[in-house]
């Protein structure tokens, strides 16, 4: 088995507090890997540390505690000329593309800059940099021209380019596509795996925005108040969350669709409903009607099934006989608001048989369609 090329393990990061006041713990004893070529994603809400614990990899903070080891050398508490030959193996890419560019200087004299620690010829440099600027679709000429020329697409590309000529192993994204339109936003995570496959690099992808994690990621790790929740596969992370937290930012996660949001909110009201009852198992149910949201994205069925009996409707739909108590939930007629109006019916009156068969159309038979 290869070693990871970047292993951190229970690492600490704390930040003194102002005069007298306690310090602060943004990263509570994280562990995580990433291997070589690979993308994991690093998720959670603002203030969960994400961007800490990127910053501590590129010693741009201290670590309290715990080891940070890239390509098996220790480099947790690496600093000044120590650390300077790591600058061309480990590069960022922030949020802010205008921001992170020096607007009194060319295109050209920025991306040259992460070169400044190699003995790399003038010439070589000037080629390079041309290969680079047309690698992440740019046109030579714009080494001439200053950011403010620049769309904020194309700014995130120039960071990308300035990034990736020193040739590094890994590069820390810190929210690096969340300042962008959503169209560009595609463009540049369709470059990033792009210029991954065909150099090889690897990524810490930080972000809040779990649709990026889908697209970019083999494997995610989700942070909350510091602490890792959980760290595994992209699809498993995804597709079957193994912590309520985990759920709820993906419930949270937006989509651009008015009809299943305002759906969402809805179901959300049902799941509040139901800890006011005392009939059957809540607490399973809610995970339940939770769960059915989330992966089918049908919140009409988890609202209508909130409103019956939670023993009733946990029987019929999620017994141990049945195919979805396996966790492979996949609704195939998504939103058929009739057929869902069926099933509500039938459990209001009390019909197991015309309850079963509505459920039956809504998981089985939506397949012929």
């Amino acid at each position: 088995m290869r070693s990871p090329l970047l292993e951190v393990s229970d690492l600490s990061i704390s930040y003194r507090g102002r005069r007298r006041r306690a310090a602060a713990t943004a990263v509570d004893r994280v562990s995580l890997d990433i291997g070589v070529g690979e993308t994991v994603g690093l998720v959670g809400e603002s203030g969960s540390g994400k961007s800490s614990l990127g910053n501590a990899v590129l010693g741009l903070v201290p670590a309290a505690s715990g080891r940070i080891v890239f390509a098996g050398r220790d480099i947790t508490h690496l600093r000044g000329g120590a650390r300077r030959p790591l600058a061309t193996e480990i590069q960022a890419v922030f949020q802010d593309p205008y921001s992170s560019l020096n607007p009194y200087r060319t295109v050209g004299q920025s991306v040259l800059e992460t070169l400044t620690a190699t003995t790399m010829p003038a010439v070589e440099r000037d080629l390079r940099l041309g290969e680079m600027l047309t690698r992440v679709g740019l046109d030579r000429s714009a080494a001439e021209r200053y950011p403010s020329q620049f769309s904020g697409g194309q700014r995130q590309r120039i960071a990308i380019a300035r990034a990736l000529m020193p040739s590094p192993k890994l590069v820390v994204c810190d929210e690096s596509v969340s300042a962008l339109d959503l169209s560009v936003q595609a463009q540049v995570l369709n470059l990033f795996v792009e210029l991954q496959r065909d150099l090889g690099v690897s990524y810490l992808f930080i972000t809040h925005d779990l649709s990026v994690v889908r697209h970019v990621s083999s494997r995610v790790a989700v942070l909350r108040h510091g602490q890792l929740m959980e760290f595994d596969r992209t699809e498993q992370v995804i597709g079957n969350p193994s912590t309520a937290y985990t759920r709820k930012l993906l419930a949270a996660a937006p989509v651009p669709d008015v009809e299943v949001q305002r759906l969402r909110r809805a179901a959300n009201r049902a799941w509040r409903a139901l800890t006011a009852g005392a009939d059957g198992d809540r607490a399973g149910w809610q995970q339940d009607i939770e769960r059915l949201a989330v992966r089918t994205g049908n919140a009409v069925l988890a609202d209508r099934l909130a409103s019956a009996p939670p023993a009733e409707a946990h029987r019929l739909l999620f017994d141990a006989a049945a195919p979805e108590a396996t966790g492979d939930i996949e609704l195939i007629v998504t939103g058929d608001t009739a057929a869902v109006q069926t099933l509500a019916a039938a459990l209001k009156a009390g019909d197991p048989a015309a309850a079963r068969a509505a459920h039956d159309f809504l998981w089985t038979e939506g397949a012929s369609r």
